[in-house]
């Protein structure tokens, strides 16, 4: 009767388990921008204020040492993984990378995941509406906009990975 009782317990324990940072067989997401509590998922209480410190992070983090550009890479795989984005701790957000083509090896600058947090440094109103930003305190998903003639996509080192700057959406959570 023990040995049940345990089995009972491993294996809703493993049916319970959070989904973040898991592995996944398929790939549901998709690039698009979509804010939690409207199209799809539940809204996450985020304070607006830590979302623009996320960006704001980021982009400080990307500038410690601007003779290396400083890349979020996520390699091939057979699942969908995905992985915590440096964030400067504390608060009630987390920053999720979700790699959503794990058929290639996908390396995007933290500058623009930055950018797709809050619409850029220099972002019109507009823009940070569009942005992950713009989904407020409810937080959301959205795939990550480069300049493919940036020319740390272009670097003989970044070309030799075969990596490609595609593949990844941010997502914006509660911690």
């Amino acid at each position: 009767m023990l040995s049940l009782v345990l089995l009972s317990a491993l294996a809703t324990s493993h049916v319970l388990a959070t989904p973040l940072l898991q592995t996944r067989d398929t790939c549901e997401a998709t690039s698009n921008r979509v804010c939690y509590g409207t199209e799809a998922g539940s809204s996450q209480g985020i304070d607006v204020t830590d979302v623009q410190l996320a960006a704001d992070y980021l982009r400080f983090r990307a500038s410690l040492n601007e003779s290396e550009p400083q890349y979020l890479t996520m390699g091939r795989g057979p699942t969908c993984v995905e992985e915590l984005v440096p964030g400067p701790g504390g608060g009630g957000l987390t920053v999720v990378a979700k790699h959503i083509d794990p058929s290639v090896e996908s390396s995007v600058l933290l500058t623009d995941i930055a950018d797709a947090i809050d619409g850029g440094e220099m972002a019109s109103p507009d823009e940070r509406e569009r942005a992950l930003i713009g989904c407020a305190e409810k937080g959301g998903q959205g795939g990550i906009k480069i300049d493919p003639n940036n020319p740390a996509y272009n670097t003989r080192e970044y070309k030799s990975r075969n990596a490609t700057p595609g593949g990844i959406i941010v997502k914006l959570v509660r911690s």
